[in-house]
């Protein structure tokens, strides 16, 4: 079997000289009567065209063309014509930024790659050139315009406080509230403690299945168990042990299917401790697990509820589940604990959707279709990951004229597709997501690339860092969905049909073929901006981390992180740090609207990724996090931390740690099976560095010993807060501690 480095090689090649191209090769250049066209291009409202493009004749037919000229013409050109807009105008600047003036008319600006391929004052933004000139300041630029990164753009809501009440910040612009046809709430049965905040989500949708921005009214049936809060966004335990149903309206009056069961708890007695342990996906009690104090073993109740006597001071917390990895927890003092567990990997029912793009929207053209789509990603921010974004693993036989047919590796949500050289190039044409049960929404980026343009841009060759650059910014050309779902979970299935392609039909895999067939349809482009500063690359493990991938979102709830926009950026000026790179991407629409957005910088040092076998990913990598209300126009992330330093004694079972980063630290042991976090609050640091040491306790009951069998990482949290905060009765919840960081590491012990 050829190496997959070669295939991927050939891939890159086959897209590179594909064809024909787009942008200003498209649509040569502006023309009027005093500046005709080169050769035999045609002047259609003010831009340059071959007569013969277009898959409908172009303009070979059409009678109107007359010395060079077609007037007033409403041509039936192909997908790189320009759009006619009966919209008069004087100048560029009585159009849409996304449009020119050309003959007294507004007419749309030609696609493009990147910004070279568009004119003076123009950028390469959702895959169009836009009006953007220079600046360094709002007041630089013309009314309705905002200064970013050094250019305007056009002014666009960038989230809920930018909107007078009553309106919605809904794809960048303030709007009134959609006409709503159904909406629903993921139904579950959650217990609540007094002062603890459960966050409400629900969904609402057009007659056709489509996302839209809501407001939401919330009732509780029992205001003794939980109150609503004042914005509709959360319900508050109030003290009651009764039960009460939190139900949804819109603001128009439809009812929500569904609804939230709340059962209130009583106070925890003077001398009594309370676990409660549940599903971190379902919020489901945990029925079975384990749950370690001081030598004090005791399970869990058909209520997720293990009840123990109060440890005299600070206590450690261990919890064993068969189908969830362990976990343990240092540093405690509270009475009443919430600990999520995670499904361990590989087992277990687990959610999902497949399906084709629809690419009946999108906005660009091509030879090559590309696509990537996922689920949005519960467990919080501290959790997201390269491969959380890409999906599982498949293998897709591609067949090579001259090269014969080989296997590739590809992420189990990436589609490629589509016709070059005369042949058909259908690599992967179905995308394969898993998810966490509940309401989740399925996202994905999808659009048409032209591999000659692609060509120009990398003909030059360079590293995976080189290729990481110059690729991941031309996301920006393609168009956004997002579609709600409710998905349920699904036992795994032997893959009888080798759906993964790895040649094993006995291995367990989600059951895809039960999945429901979703087909995400992308409209959305990517206009909403932001300039992202990152002051540093780390030194990892083996050597600088030398790019650094950036990928910005909404963050809801309850359904977890979408991503809308992703790019990269590494040391292309060789000043010593990081590029400041503009990220777009599309505005929240629809169900994201009204979320916290999210910016994640990912850095890592591009040679550890490989496909020798199959899709290597980093083990070690830096993030630097941001999240807020509203995105401005210039995001300053912290620091990347450099990785630490950590030495493990296995007989002791202690690990001692010095990072750039802390004082919150989590231990991650990963075997064949299932991952132990360790997780524990060090002393405050000294001029930004941090020391701890970690005990890890030994595992009950024969379990396997993960610190003895498994790869172990230590992973160094910028975070100023207690474990109590994060998992009391009342605190933030360990899958939030994330909102409350601002950067961590992985560095894996050698």
């Amino acid at each position: 079997m050829r190496s997959y480095t070669s295939i991927y090689a050939w891939l890159f090649s086959l897209l590179l000289v594909a064809s024909v191209g787009c942008g200003r090769d498209a649509a040569e250049d502006v023309c009027s009567e005093t500046d005709p066209c080169p050769g035999d291009l045609v002047c259609v409202e003010g831009a340059c065209f071959d007569p013969g493009d277009g898959e409908d004749g172009g303009l070979e037919d059409a009678d109107d063309v007359e010395d060079g000229f077609v007037d007033d013409a409403e041509v039936d050109g192909g997908p790189d014509q320009p759009d006619v807009i009966e919209v008069a105008c004087e100048t560029d600047r009585d159009c849409p930024a996304a449009q020119l003036c050309a003959e007294d008319l507004c007419i749309d600006r030609p696609e493009c790659l990147i910004d070279n391929d568009c004119g003076d004052d123009e950028i390469c933004l959702g895959g169009s050139c836009t009006y953007s000139p220079e600046c360094d300041a709002d007041s630089a630029c013309a009314e309705g315009y905002e200064c970013v990164g050094g250019q305007c753009f056009e002014e666009v809501c960038r989230g809920p406080n930018d909107c007078a009440d009553g309106e919605l910040c809904d794809g960048g612009e303030c709007v009134t509230p959609p006409s709503v046809t159904s909406c629903f709430v993921a139904s579950q049965t959650l217990s609540v403690s007094r002062n603890q905040r459960i966050p409400l989500q629900a969904f609402a949708m057009d007659a056709d299945g489509e996302g839209l921005a809501a407001t939401f009214i919330w009732t509780s049936s029992d205001p003794s168990v939980a109150t609503i809060a004042a914005n509709h966004q959360s319900a508050l335990g109030a003290g009651g042990t009764g039960s009460t149903t939190l139900s949804a309206q819109t603001a128009s009056g439809v009812a929500c299917e569904g609804a939230i069961e709340l059962v209130g708890e009583s106070e925890v007695a003077v001398g009594d401790l309370r676990v409660r342990i549940f599903d971190e996906e379902t919020g489901a009690p945990v029925v079975g697990a384990e749950v370690v104090i001081a030598g004090q073993v005791v399970t869990t109740d058909a209520t997720g509820v293990a009840g123990l006597d109060m440890p005299d001071g600070g206590y450690s917390l261990s919890v064993f589940a068969e189908e969830y990895n362990y976990i343990t927890i240092n540093g405690l003092s509270t009475a009443d604990v919430r600990i999520p567990l995670s499904k361990r990997a590989g087992s277990g029912p687990v959610g999902g959707f497949t399906g084709n793009f629809d690419l009946s929207r999108i906005n660009s053209s091509g030879d090559v279709n590309l696509g990537l789509a996922g689920a949005s990603i519960a467990g919080g921010l501290l959790n997201l990951n390269l491969q959380s974004l890409l999906g599982e693993p498949f293998m897709s036989e591609v067949s090579i004229p001259g090269m014969g047919a080989s296997e590739l590796p590809l992420p189990g949500g990436l589609v490629i597709h589509g016709q070059v050289f005369g042949f058909d190039l259908d690599i992967k044409q179905k995308y394969y997501a898993t998810a966490s049960t509940g309401a989740r929404l399925g996202w994905g980026l999808a659009g048409k690339v032209p591999g000659m343009e692609l060509f120009g841009l990398i003909q030059g060759g360079g590293g995976a860092a080189d290729m990481l650059t110059t690729l991941l910014p031309l996301f920006s050309r393609f168009d956004h969905a997002n579609r709600p779902l409710n998905l349920n979970a699904m036992p795994r299935v032997a893959d009888v049909n080798d759906i993964n392609g790895n040649g094993d039909t006995s291995d367990m895999i989600p059951n895809y073929d039960a999945f429901p067939e979703v087909a995400l349809r992308p409209g959305v482009k990517q206009v909403l901006a932001s300039e992202i500063n990152v002051s540093n690359f780390p030194e990892m493990t083996n050597g600088p981390a030398s790019v650094a991938v950036l990928v910005a979102g909404t963050l809801l709830e309850g359904p977890g992180f979408v991503p809308l926009g992703i790019s990269a950026t590494a040391d292309e000026d060789e000043d010593g740090r990081p590029d400041n790179r503009r990220l777009t991407m599309a505005p929240p629409y629809g169900s994201l609207s009204g979320g916290r957005h999210a910016v994640i910088a990912i850095a890592f040092e591009p040679s550890e990724v490989g496909f020798e076998d199959g899709i290597s990913l980093p083990d070690e990598f830096s993030v630097a996090l941001w999240n807020g209300q509203s995105l401005p126009g210039r995001v300053a992330l912290g620091a990347f931390p450099d990785a630490s330093t950590a030495t493990l004694d296995p007989a002791a079972r202690t690990l001692s740690v010095q990072a750039d980063a802390g004082p919150l630290f989590r231990v991650r042991m990963v075997g064949q099976e299932r991952s132990w976090d360790v997780w524990s609050v060090g002393p405050a640091g000294t001029q930004g560095q941090f020391t701890h040491e970690i005990s890890l306790p030994e595992p009950t009951n024969g379990r396997e010993d993960l610190m003895q069998t498994g790869e172990v990482f230590i992973d160094a949290i910028a975070a100023e807060i207690t474990m109590n905060e994060l998992v009391s009765a009342t605190g933030i919840g360990l899958n939030r501690a994330g909102l409350v960081s601002t950067r961590f590491n992985r560095t894996k012990l050698n």
